[in-house]
């Protein structure tokens, strides 16, 4: 009974204060390209802290695109690393949370679906917990008054004698913590093949290393083509740069 009326009094606080959804959740896509749902997305728990501050060197000005792009791929690496393949790419970022009604669990389910609507196989979760909060919440006294009496009548008069009784019912208060979950994570799309790929790159000169970087930047920000299609036109240029290095290669020996 008292897990009922604790129950009752969090829907009724939510509802006063306008929390109706039970969780709220965004998406920020780092590739804008078309991409197709996928039935679902994983959900794994994972860490940045190694990945992170290598992330953050990659920027630093001094770099040439051949240094940043190597610091770049490193600090993927280690992310792919808690996926069990370097064949992923990132294609965004959920963050959201929940109500007092939402379970870390919940959360992570509306994660994956947000994930999954995007084109996401798989979610890194690397920051989630659970903001507490507490409350107190009074509900009203009540009084009721109740009147009980009889009468007669002897000629033109009237006589009666009536006695009143008053309940009061004085108002209770409740008091305690809501626990909001929230959560942080990377949206992974797996393309087989993509880490020869990345290879390639690396193994190409730094003219074409950042003309083909420069290009997938161009191309990931084009809604216009789907993400097959930019992955198509982005490989098919690493072909190409590859086969101008061999051919280089081949003229100097």
């Amino acid at each position: 009974m008292r897990l009922f009326i604790t129950n009752c009094c969090t829907c009724l606080i939510l509802l006063l204060s306008g929390a109706c959804a039970l969780h709220r959740v965004r998406y920020e896509g780092f590739i804008k390209n078309e991409t197709a749902r996928t039935e679902t997305a994983k959900v794994i728990h994972g860490t940045i802290e190694e990945s992170q501050p290598i992330l953050e060197r990659a920027q630093l000005p001094h770099n040439s695109r051949r240094q940043r792009y190597e610091l770049e791929r490193e600090a993927g690496r280690i992310l792919r690393d808690q996926l069990g393949s370097q064949d992923y790419i990132v294609i965004g970022a959920v963050k959201g949370g929940g109500n007092a009604l939402a379970t870390p669990n919940t959360l992570k389910m509306a994660l994956a679906k947000k994930a999954a609507r995007y084109g996401g196989d798989v979610v890194l979760i690397f920051d989630a917990g659970m903001e507490e909060r507490p409350y107190v919440y009074s509900t009203p006294s009540r009084s009721t008054t109740n009147v009980y009496g009889s009468a007669y009548r002897v000629g033109n008069y009237t006589y009666g004698r009536a006695t009143a009784y008053t309940t009061h019912r004085p108002g209770r208060t409740y008091s305690g913590v809501h626990r909001f979950p929230y959560a942080t994570g990377y949206v992974f799309k797996y393309v087989p093949g993509v880490e020869q790929e990345r290879e390639r790159i690396s193994e190409l000169s730094d003219a074409d290393l950042e003309r083909v970087l420069n290009e997938f930047d161009n191309m990931r920000s084009d809604e216009a083509i789907t993400l097959d299609e930019m992955l198509t036109r982005w490989y098919d240029m690493i072909a190409t740069a590859a086969k101008r290095r061999e051919s280089t290669a081949s003229v100097n020996e």
